[in-house]
């Protein structure tokens, strides 16, 4: 039956990839939303990774909203700044040839699940781990506002000012687990509810689903069937999707008002993120933007590991670049940044390498402690790396790493301590 199973996926891979060679024709292009829709759809059906089950299930949301464009010619985002079609077909092309290659690899992966809860060291310190829990709940705090909630008409004002340093208590989740034991694991559980509620209520979606993420990974990753996921995965997104319809001016239920439909517009993070793609695109294309800024803004990124990204000037920050030239919506694919820093060849090189890290996790039952963190952290913040800036693939993994060194040195001097009392 597995070897069926296999050959199957192998057959389906074969076809997805002949797809793609076809995809240069230009009466074919149009299609490739589609088929890449059913491609992330059957990884997200059929896989026995239930982690995949997610991600898969994450990734065609990006494809499925771009078939109302290619199909009716209704637009994908209300900013029209690089909304070309010549241009949305590279960038199509691109996350195509970025997600099947990173697909396909970490679906051959030789595990159907990631036990990371088994493979990253546990150090039972109560100071360091009421520390790390304590600083969850202060940064948690910051996030309450006395503007609205999700019950109140100026829900929308609130999710203006984000603190990107709040991203952090994700880190101190996971420490909090590495420097615990089982007993504590209740504890962690009632921080993370505080900390998902207080996110549901003031419209951090993006944070609430990192840290389910998280939470997954380290506490329910192996007791659910991938087929359960899949459904779990179905109503969130419906939920997150009428928390999204509070968060806009008009709070109508509405199919259309849930799709983000409005006057041949369909409004929605993912044809946002999918437009800022295309736009950091269209500065290669459009040749305005010259090779030394495409160099340093590279650079940009491991400064920003030590200093804010935001703080850095235009030529160290992509970003920053295009949203002073152009209104731009924010985020973007990470196609689109790479294609800046580095062309194609960047795409085919990051793509093989990001699948081969998520296949390692699923193929060794011992990782070296520091590779382990960095793995539980590119694959709890795979919403951040993959639609909004391939920057968390490096800063938030070297933090975690960093702080899990400081805690483990805290940790034998205690140990230490108590010994020579």
């Amino acid at each position: 039956m597995q070897t069926k199973l296999q050959l199957s996926h192998m057959f389906f891979f074969s076809l997805v990839f002949f797809i793609l060679l076809l995809a240069s024709y230009q009466g074919f292009i149009r299609y490739l939303s589609v088929f890449m829709t059913i491609f992330c759809l059957y990884i997200s059906l059929t896989s026995k990774k239930p982690f995949l089950t997610i991600c898969s299930f994450f990734i065609t949301s990006y494809f499925a909203y771009l078939i109302p464009y290619f199909f009716l010619n209704v637009a994908y985002a209300t900013r029209q700044d690089f909304q070309t079609y010549d241009l949305s077909v590279i960038t199509l092309r691109l996350n195509s040839v970025f997600t099947f290659i990173f697909l396909t690899i970490w679906s051959f992966g030789k595990n159907q699940h990631l036990n990371f809860s088994l493979k990253l060291p546990r150090k039972d310190n109560l100071i360091i781990f009421v520390f790390c829990l304590i600083v969850v709940l202060v940064l948690a705090s910051l996030m309450i506002s006395s503007s609205g909630n999700v019950f109140t008409s100026n829900y929308r004002d609130i999710t203006e000012e984000r603190y990107a340093f709040i991203d952090y208590s994700l880190i101190f989740v996971l420490m909090s687990f590495i420097f615990s034991s089982c007993k504590r694991n209740a504890y962690i559980l009632a921080v993370v509810a505080i900390y998902c509620i207080i996110c549901l209520l003031y419209g951090y979606r993006l944070r609430f689903l990192q840290m389910v993420l998280l939470t997954f990974i380290l506490f329910y990753e192996n007791r659910f069937d991938s087929k359960v996921i899949f459904k779990i995965c179905i109503i969130g997104f419906t939920s997150l999707l009428v928390v999204g319809v509070f968060r806009g001016v008009d709070k109508s239920l509405s199919l259309a008002s849930l799709l983000g439909g409005k006057e041949n517009v369909i409004v929605s993070n993912q044809g946002g993120v999918f437009l800022n793609a295309t736009m950091y695109i269209g500065l290669v294309e459009n040749n305005l933007i010259d090779t030394s800024t495409r160099l340093t803004t590279f650079f940009g990124n491991f400064i920003g590991i030590f200093y804010s990204l935001a703080g850095l000037p235009e030529s160290f920050n992509l970003v920053t670049y295009l949203s002073n030239r152009y209104s731009a919506p924010g985020g973007g694919l990470i196609v689109g940044y790479l294609y800046v820093w580095g062309g194609s060849v960047s795409i085919y090189v990051c793509s093989l390498l990001i699948g081969t890290f998520y296949r390692i996790a699923y193929s060794r039952e011992k990782i070296h402690p520091i590779f382990a963190i960095y793995l539980v952290v590119i694959f709890f913040m795979f919403p951040r790396w993959y639609a909004y800036n391939p920057l968390h693939l490096i800063k938030m993994p070297f933090l975690a790493i960093v702080i899990f060194l400081i805690f483990s040195s805290i940790h034998y001097i205690l140990i230490k301590a108590n010994n020579v009392k």
